[in-house]
């Protein structure tokens, strides 16, 4: 498999940020810079940003995410690419493998958050196990 299919499951530490010390996220190296820079807020803001993004980072956030990781770890620029920074960053205890345990856990919360989304979509309402109409 090749570094552009690796699917990390992982925990970013507090080291990262205090805001982070609870963050489990998963996906590519790119979708976990995407899932950082949504925990801190960063926004999409292509304005002065180089083009050559395109095709490494899902997003103009989640290169703004890699170079503040970069900055926390003391080691700006020294990362061509999201998955040398996700392969530093386990190495150097930032973030941390999840457990099939912890895993399992994230992934019965995806499934829930798709359930209740399906359900608020539905025309009717469910409540204590009747359909209302």
């Amino acid at each position: 498999m090749s570094d552009e299919q690796t699917i990390y499951n992982l925990e970013l530490t507090g080291a990262l940020s205090e805001d982070l010390e609870e963050l489990m996220v998963r996906g590519t190296a790119g979708e976990v810079l995407e899932q950082v820079a949504d925990a801190w807020g960063l926004e999409d803001d292509p304005d002065g940003i180089d083009a050559s993004i395109e095709g490494i980072y899902p997003s103009v956030k989640a290169y703004l995410a890699h170079q503040l990781i970069e900055d926390h770890m003391g080691k700006s620029g020294a990362f061509s690419d999201p998955e040398s920074l996700i392969k530093a960053m386990i190495l150097d205890g930032t973030a941390r493998i999840l457990s099939d345990d912890e895993l399992d856990e994230i992934l019965d919360d995806e499934e829930m958050d798709e359930y209740e989304e399906e359900r608020a979509s539905l025309d009717e309402e469910w409540t204590d196990g009747v359909w209302e109409t």
